[in-house]
């Protein structure tokens, strides 16, 4: 009690610790939020309307203005929220190539949003991300990269201005080999225009550029194709992905399976520079002249760890819906994003609709930041955790519901969002970073123990003979390759911008803000609080800080603790140096633990298998998800499903709790279905005038190791060719039931239709086998007979036998050939003895 006393009393008197070190901070760069988006699509082969999606974490207001139409919408967003606008299709979408449209939409808002663009046509449709419009330097710069393996005619770009009188070049790759020069078109494009180029024979869009010729003007560039397969299936779809900016292209990337895609992925690599040496999992696979494409069919579900010496494209794909292995979903493509640009936390959003039902997140994080990767508010366990062939990466996929969600590692991530229907499909980058990686800026922070931060600011690249900062605090400029500076409103983030000479001439900008936390406290612990679903302990951590020591509530001095039990925790840093010292706490909570698990039986084919739940938890399970092959079924705790073949099929769980705790059971071949016998058998008829003798025939697969006959007034038999004598009138139903080692068993019934005072008797079937045994069909009539006749007829009603004596049977051909073996129509017909017209009618089966 003592010791905490102690710690209370310090908490209320202490100032910030002075550190001193170089940081490169990820939550300095730019992020896909912003207050103004711009956006179009190339054409695509669906219709209908297109779906915007805006999402926010404050309470917003947006407008969205539709040039087409002259239309403004109106939005209010709440806090963490989604909304949704339908825009009629027409007007957001190129159709035209070589046109100049005016086919874009504004977004505009007063607060950071993040903005999504879907296009849900039924079976054709795909969506992208939004880039702010802070993000695009002016003159921009674009590498361009898409895909289309079956109708490469279907690849389009399209360039959406932002500012009118806007001058414009478009350059095609020459892929063809007598000719060494690029196609290149220059256009003037005014505000909310857009201009569409489709792929040529000679000449492919990737591996081409866009570039903004008037000084300090935008333009957004989107790549796609109308309709295309992915991994040579069937199946086809529209693609859809605006591109990144030339100046925010990576050299390192992770690139991630999509769960249950076992038959994997396809990725693209374009080259921004020449002599770009392109390594795979640490081993060189290409060397890449500026617009060469590396592309590479992954056939399996793993991930791929990519790195180039210089800045590149890369381009992920997924397969049609056949080509997976999941059989689910259909093409979709976007641009993967480089570890460089990782962020610290994200709002992601998914479209609730019934298009798709199944929707998944991917996340990748450094081995730093394992155990402190959070889905909303809910730290994830390292268990569910994959690492990459990179070792220094991990990977996480899992699918997730629809609406928003809450993403944040304090060492940064990168994360995408996929979603899948029966015949369609949806995939777009939603949590990255769009910071300047040609000009970064880097900054030195002092924290002091008073009410002010300074700091030194230098930038990356030292080529430019202009800088300029500047800052938004009212402070003048500082002009040089480094500035110190000092912010006293600690209250609100602040904007940091440099103004640098590019290699043009031109005066471009990049981007940093800073955000401070509270006077007498820095953020040493990376949440306030902090709500796991562990059952047992929990570990807390905290940077390391050079020349600090700590002191922990529980009397722990370490940078990192291991508690058992929820409350409040409390650490004291101390800089060592100055004396000076900064405190933190956190608040944890212990939330009900889940465990996924369940059991199956084994059964037969001809049974249906019944999967139960046995998953555990101290909080009620509120949601269960089961996936049995690869394929959805429907249930609470309790499942049922019939195969369709026998096999081992695998099962997976997935349990959630009403505080959002999740578990996922998978066993590959614990779902076991055996083989069936095939029961069958024939017979051969002997009629006398007063009783029918049969002589039975099993005809069951090779595998029964039991059988039973079931026969009319008799007793039943287990011998394989029973000879039994009925006296009885009437149908006499025969059954044989068989069954295979493994207990599984198959019935076969037949119907003989033994009926004396009709004085026929027409056999079910017959085996034309030349040897003397049942080899001829006909009836046997047991009295006086006139005017016989009998027609035989095949399954298509044609005529291929008839006969006129009781003596001349059916021999099994028709023309001299042998017929083949099925059923057979007859008619009989004949006269008896009181002049009765008598007829029958059937089918007789022909057994070869």
């Amino acid at each position: 009690m003592r010791l905490q006393a102690l710690l209370y009393r310090t908490l209320k008197t202490i100032f910030l610790v002075i550190i001193m070190l170089w940081v490169k901070t990820s939550l300095a760069q730019l992020e896909t939020k912003g207050k103004e988006f711009w956006g179009t699509s190339t054409l695509g082969s669906g219709w209908g309307n297109a779906a915007l999606f805006i999402s926010s974490e404050q309470a917003a207001n947006v407008t969205v203005h539709v040039f087409a139409s002259s239309k403004t919408y109106n939005l209010t967003i709440a806090k963490n929220s989604l909304v949704s606008l339908n825009l009629t299709r027409a007007d957001v979408m190129c159709s035209e190539d070589q046109l100049m449209e005016t086919k874009g939409f504004k977004i505009t808002s007063n607060v950071d949003v993040s903005a999504y663009l879907l296009l849900p046509s039924p079976a054709t449709s795909d969506a992208t991300i939004l880039f702010p419009s802070h993000a695009i330097p002016g003159n921009s710069e674009y590498l361009l990269l898409t895909y289309g393996e079956e109708f490469p005619v279907g690849n389009r770009v399209a360039i959406l201005s932002h500012e009118d009188n806007n001058l414009v070049q478009i350059t095609l790759k020459n892929n063809s080999l007598g000719n060494s020069t690029d196609s290149v078109i220059i256009v003037t494009l005014n505000k909310g225009q857009c201009y569409q180029v489709k792929q040529i024979t000679g000449y492919q869009i990737s591996g081409g550029t866009v570039n903004v010729l008037s000084k300090g003007k935008k333009v957004s560039v989107f790549c796609g194709n109308v309709i295309t397969t992915v991994g040579r299936d069937q199946a086809a779809d529209m693609l859809l992905e605006q591109v990144p900016p030339k100046n925010t292209l990576g050299r390192h990337f992770v690139i991630t399976p999509f769960l249950d895609h076992t038959k994997g992925f396809i990725f693209e690599v374009a080259a921004s520079v020449d002599n770009t040496v392109i390594r795979q999992d640490g081993v060189v696979v290409a060397v890449l002249e500026e617009g060469e494409v590396y592309m590479l069919d992954i056939d399996s579900e793993r991930a791929v760890c990519i790195d180039a010496t210089n800045p590149v494209l890369v381009s992920q794909m997924m397969k049609s819906s056949a080509a997976n292995g999941k059989k689910y979903g259909d093409p979709a493509f976007f641009y993967v994003n480089p570890l460089e640009q990782s962020i610290k936390s994200a709002l992601i959003a998914t479209p609730n609709s019934s298009q798709f039902p199944e929707h998944y997140l991917s996340v990748i994080l450094s081995k730093a930041g394992r155990d402190s990767f959070y889905l909303d508010d809910l730290l994830v366990s390292r268990t569910k955790l994959t690492t990459s062939q990179c070792g220094n990466y991990f990977w996480y996929t899992d699918s997730i519901t629809p609406g928003t969600h809450s993403l944040k590692n304090k060492y940064g991530f990168l994360s995408i969002l996929y979603g899948l229907g029966p015949d369609d499909s949806y995939l777009y980058s939603a949590g990255s970073g769009l910071q300047n990686l040609k000009v970064e800026i880097l900054h030195r922070d002092s924290f002091f123990c008073d009410r002010h931060r300074e700091f030194t600011f230098e930038a990356s690249d030292s080529t430019s003979d202009y800088y300029a900062w500047i800052w938004d605090d009212g402070s003048p400029p500082i002009y040089g390759l480094k500035a110190v500076h000092r912010f006293y409103d600690l209250k609100r983030q602040h904007l940091v911008k440099l103004a640098y000479s590019n290699t043009s001439g031109q005066i471009d900008t990049t981007y940093q803000y800073l955000t401070f936390s509270d006077t007498g406290r820095i953020n040493l612990i990376e949440k306030d609080q902090i709500a796991t679903c562990s059952d047992s302990t929990f570990e807390i951590s905290i940077d390391t800080i050079i020349n600090a020591n700590y002191l922990w509530s529980t009397g722990d001095t370490s940078a990192k603790i291991t508690i058992s039990s929820g409350g409040i925790y409390s650490v004291i840093a101390t800089y060592s140096i100055t004396g000076c010292q900064t405190f933190d706490t956190v608040n944890i909570n212990f939330l009900e633990s889940v465990e996924a698990n369940f059991k199956t039986d084994t059964v037969c084919l001809n049974e249906a298998n019944t999967i139960i739940s046995t998953s555990k938890s101290d909080s009620n399970i509120t949601n269960y998800r089961w996936i049995v092959d690869g394929l959805p079924v429907y249930g609470l705790d309790t499942v049922t499903t019939t195969m369709s073949s026998s096999g081992r099929f695998e099962v997976q769980l997935i349990v959630s709790t009403a505080n959002g705790c999740t578990d996922t059971a998978t066993k590959s071949k614990s779902l076991v279905v055996l083989d069936i016998p095939q029961a069958d058998f024939t017979y051969q008829l002997f009629p006398q005038p007063n009783s029918l003798t049969v002589n039975f025939f099993d005809q069951s697969s090779n595998d029964v190791v039991y059988r039973d006959w079931s026969f009319p007034d008799r007793v039943s038999d287990s011998i394989v060719f029973p000879i039994v004598t009925f006296t009885q009138k009437g149908p006499l139903v025969i059954v044989l039931y068989v069954e295979n080692i493994s207990g599984c068993w198959d019935t076969a019934i037949r119907i003989i239709d033994y009926r004396p005072d009709f004085s026929i008797l027409v056999p079910s079937a017959f085996t034309p086998s030349n040897d003397g045994l049942n080899d001829g069909f006909g009836p046997l009539i047991f009295d006086q007979s006139n005017n016989y006749s009998m027609l035989i007829f095949n399954r298509w009603g044609e005529q291929i036998f008839e006969s006129n004596s009781l003596s001349e049977k059916w021999n099994g051909t028709y023309q001299g050939v042998d017929c083949p073996q099925g059923a057979y129509l007859y008619l009989i017909s004949y006269t008896n003895d009181n002049n009765y017209r008598q007829m029958a009618k059937g089918t007789v089966t022909l057994i070869r």
